[in-house]
């Protein structure tokens, strides 16, 4: 919320009036972006799928969000994406090394290996968050 709110804004971010407890968020706003890792297992369970998509289109003109999305067993019709997991080497190859924060959401045994994953390739503990 915090960073959707500023971000909105067309006001200076110096300018701006954060409480002390919110100022770590700041370093991050001037490189601002939005990765997302999207896994749905068919187009049947892709709950929320096209708010998803239409969200990227409009965020992706910002130049500050990109959406990874795949589906693991079956595609929609027409689908010329991913189909199966993301590997680990994506992640690698799509994450930037200088993130602030990764918020993870997903089942316990994906969060225990995407977190080892990100832990591996030298991304500090406290900046992985569960959510």
């Amino acid at each position: 919320l915090i960073i959707s709110r500023y971000l909105s804004q067309e006001d200076d971010i110096d300018d701006i009036q954060i409480e002390e407890e919110h100022e770590e968020y700041l370093e991050c706003l001037n490189e601002f972006s939005f990765i997302l890792f999207v896994t749905f297992r068919n187009p049947a369970e892709a709950i929320g799928l096209e708010l998803l998509l239409n969200a990227a289109c409009a965020c992706q003109l910002s130049g500050r969000f990109e959406l990874h999305l795949t589906f693991t067993k079956q595609g929609p019709p027409g689908w010329t994406g991913n189909i199966g997991r993301f590997r680990n080497e994506y992640y690698r190859e799509n994450i930037p090394a200088d993130a602030c924060r990764m918020y993870i959401c997903g089942p316990p045994q994906f969060n225990t290996q995407i977190n080892s994953t990100l832990v591996s390739y030298g991304t500090p503990q406290d900046i992985i968050l569960y959510v």
